[in-house]
């Protein structure tokens, strides 16, 4: 008996050190958000096919095919990075498009968003306008991939197309003057976002911009592997089937570099919550000169240990939250990731905001990020012209190649209404370009390469007239100068001319009001050549920082940039002087009510004093009528 009881322990000692061990791995705490996951998987061509340290002639890794083994790559492919399209704007009421992608021209100063008619149509005879390859091609390095740098207008692969038995009509826009059969398209590139610290995007944009080696770009940024070749040196003519056919340079050919697989033939691949500095990589805004942030202050909430992800969240659906009250994002969560919705309740740790001192209309009529986001408005009454660093690849340019870059120029910090009535900073692009006018009345963007040689052959006569250290087409005589060596070389096109929401074209009766001291010009107002504007969110100041943290002066003076500051509308008078209007008139706010209540901030100093001693001496008054009152009525009663 003794001996079974003995064996009876004995078999009950495995289950229970199983038992054990579970409730411990129960108690262990989950990973921290942000964890690194190590992923051993089989990396997969376009085709699906397992690429391994001896597959021969290997081809590039493809993302959708081995994310989307386990990832609904679908559903991803719709998120709100991927699904930027170059022209078309937000939804209204909003005034700016998803991102800030610009067209830009060193000698004439011209600078466009790409929305602006620039986008080649979809029935496209003449091969005019930014193709979608084109598109993917100079702006692809900061886009993550998917949407339009995949998909054609019809919501089909281009690739997938290509290779398919159906007939592409020789006029389509997303395939005319393209290299898709060559260059493949730009999947979404998950780890652009989600690679570990071996994953370098710059390597991705140089393959993509300077080589055009769109699907070989994420193997070269992952570090799986080496390239050797590039699209670039392939010309296409005009003829796609008989480039094919063609010999001359080869196809980019991939080196896999053996030691990244392991024995199984899988590949550990580090993955982890977006950082930062990959979000930075795209959204960051530098200033061409001096070579800096715009912002010379560090964001609070990174020196507090956030990180973007913190307050922009997302799903699978990958549509993270602006981080700030916006249309099509009211309900939770993304209504709490705002500054209100943590510094109200002190969400996460959020100090609370008490806002001493400050009168409660200034919380509902102006919004968090006018006083603590962006450059702060000094130096005067100008708003500050600054020329930004808009390329990836400016790192690797050569100092020739830097010279011959022309960036976007922004005004910054402009305070206007947003489309909740309350006051918010925004960065401002004043657009200024060169379009023809098609039979449709359509507007139709010309491209540098479609200005370049005219301007260039004028260029000595185009001046710096508006004094911000920048030769540009100003004056209206040079105007009318540019117009008419542009409609020249394109064989008598009618050519406008688009600024300051005004359309400039040679003299018509039928085209608008002649413009002053310039006969040969007409002028009419014009929306396509209106500013644009973009809101500013980061770096975030603390409230020691913020403006109006000093006093109420800062924005209650005659002198504040806040109210005062005058905001160029790039309607230009004919001498090429900027117009200017006060801030105040974009912020809805009376510019003469605002100077007078501003003078009474001169007598603030002494106005509590005043009325202390006002009040004192009216005490004293008071109580000495009353003494001597009471004292009277003692006497009288012969007291």
């Amino acid at each position: 008996m003794a001996a079974n009881a003995v064996v009876a322990r004995r078999r009950l000692v495995v289950p229970a050190m199983m038992l054990a061990i579970a409730g411990i791995a129960m108690l262990r705490p989950p990973p921290a958000f942000g964890a690194r996951l190590a992923h051993r998987i089989y990396i997969k061509d376009v085709e699906g096919k397992p690429i391994t340290a001896k597959t021969k002639k290997p081809g590039p890794y493809s993302t959708k095919k081995t994310c989307g083994e386990c990832h609904d790559y679908k559903i991803i492919g719709c998120g709100s990075h991927e699904m930027m399209w170059p022209d078309e704007p937000l939804p209204a009421p909003a005034t700016y498009p998803g991102r800030n992608w610009i067209i830009t021209h060193k000698v004439s100063g011209m600078q466009a968003h790409p929305s602006m008619g620039f986008i080649a149509p979809k029935k496209n005879p003449a091969g005019v306008g930014l193709s979608y390859w084109e598109f993917a091609r100079d702006f692809g390095g900061r886009h993550v991939g998917g949407g339009p740098m995949e998909f054609d207008r019809d919501g089909k692969q281009y690739a997938e197309r290509i290779g398919s038995e159906e007939e592409i009509p020789e006029d389509d826009g997303d395939y005319k003057n393209a290299k898709w059969f060559l260059s493949g398209v730009q999947e979404v590139d998950c780890l652009m976002c989600h690679g570990g610290e071996s994953y370098e995007p710059v390597f991705r944009a140089m393959q993509i911009e300077d080589s055009e080696n769109f699907m070989w770009a994420p193997t070269v940024a992952t570090g799986l592997g080496t390239v050797r070749y590039s699209v670039k040196n392939i010309s296409i003519g005009g003829d796609d089937e008989g480039a094919e056919e063609e010999e001359g340079p080869p196809l980019p050919q991939v080196k896999y570099n053996p030691q990244i697989f392991n024995a199984d033939g899988t590949v550990s691949i580090d993955i982890r919550t977006p950082d930062s500095k990959r979000c930075l990589f795209c959204h960051e805004t530098v200033r061409r000169e001096p070579l800096k942030r715009i912002d010379e202050t560090t964001d609070i909430h990174w020196t507090s240990g956030m990180t973007c992800v913190d307050c922009h969240r997302t799903g699978l659906e990958h549509r993270p939250s602006p981080g700030y009250e916006a249309h099509g994002y009211e309900g939770p969560p993304s209504k709490t990731l705002t500054c209100r919705g943590c510094h109200t309740t002190g969400r996460g740790g959020a100090p609370v905001a008490l806002h001493r001192g400050l009168p409660e209309h200034h919380l509902e009529k102006i919004t968090c990020v006018a006083c603590h986001s962006g450059p702060k408005p000094e130096g005067g009454l100008e708003v500050k012209s600054i020329e930004t660093v808009a390329t990836p690849l400016w790192p690797e340019m050569k100092d020739k190649k830097r010279e011959q870059y022309r960036g976007p120029v922004w005004q910054m910090p402009i305070f206007k209404q947003d489309e909740f009535g309350r006051i918010r900073v925004y960065q401002r692009l004043l657009p200024n370009y060169w379009a023809v006018v098609g039979e449709d009345k359509a507007l139709r963007g010309l491209l540098p390469r479609e200005i370049d040689a005219p301007i260039k052959e004028i260029a000595e006569s185009i001046n710096d007239d508006d004094g911000d250290g920048r030769p540009e087409v100003n004056t209206q005589a040079e105007i009318k100068a540019t117009i008419e060596a542009i409609g020249k070389s394109l064989k008598g096109q009618k050519v406008v001319y688009l600024r300051g929401g005004l359309r400039y074209e040679l003299a018509d009766p039928q085209a608008g009001k002649p413009a002053p001291r310039s006969p040969g010009l007409s002028v009419s107002p014009a929306k396509a050549g209106e500013p644009m504007d973009w809101p500013i969110a980061h770096d975030v100041r603390p409230a020691a920082q913020a403006l109006g943290a000093k006093d109420c002066t800062e924005c209650h003076s005659i002198d504040s940039p806040f109210f005062f500051a005058e905001v160029k509308l790039d309607a230009l008078s004919p001498e090429g002087k900027p117009i200017t209007k006060p801030m105040a008139e974009f912020e809805g706010q009376d510019t003469l009510f605002q100077k007078l209540f501003a003078l009474s901030f001169m007598f603030r100093p002494i106005f509590k004093p005043t009325c202390l001693a006002s009040a004192a001496i009216m005490a004293g008054v008071l109580g000495f009528y009353f003494m001597a009152g009471l004292t009277g009525y003692r006497r009288k009663d012969g007291c």
